[in-house]
Formats: C-alpha cells, sequence, structure tokens
C-alpha cells in the first residue's frame, strides 16, 4: 500500500466510523491528520519486515494498532 492509499484508507474509516467528529474538522486538519498516521503506519510495516514478517502478514498487522484503533481523530 502507498501512503496515498493508507490515507485514503484512514479517512473512509474516520469518515464511515466518527462522522460527527469528521464533520468538526477543517479539511487541512482531516488531510494533516491522516497524513501522519498513515506515516506512523508505514513505519510500523517498516518495522515488521525488519524482523522478518512477510508482506501479507505485515499488511494485517497495523489493522490492528495505529490507524485503526477506534478512537476519534
Amino acid at each position: 500500500m502507498t501512503l496515498e492509499e493508507m490515507q485514503q484508507a484512514t479517512l473512509d474509516f474516520w469518515r464511515t466510523n466518527f462522522p460527527r467528529s469528521m464533520r468538526a474538522m477543517s479539511r487541512e486538519q482531516m488531510l494533516t491528520q491522516s497524513r501522519a498516521c498513515a506515516r506512523l503506519t508505514r513505519a510500523e510495516m517498516d518495522s515488521l519486515k525488519a524482523v522478518g514478517l512477510d508482506e501479507a502478514t505485515r499488511g494485517r498487522k497495523p489493522e490492528t494498532s495505529t490507524v485503526w484503533h477506534r478512537r476519534r481523530p
């Protein structure tokens, strides 16, 4: 996944699960926050790669961590 794809997935998740919070944010805030989450996810995936996890497993692991926590953006 590219950073842009991760960012879009984050925005989609937030819009679905936290619509009220998303309406309260400016477009720039949404983009800044989702970009930061995408970068954290990429860093986590790179760390998982460094310890030897394969690509398929790396792609699933971050779903339970940085971006996908059920907290408001």
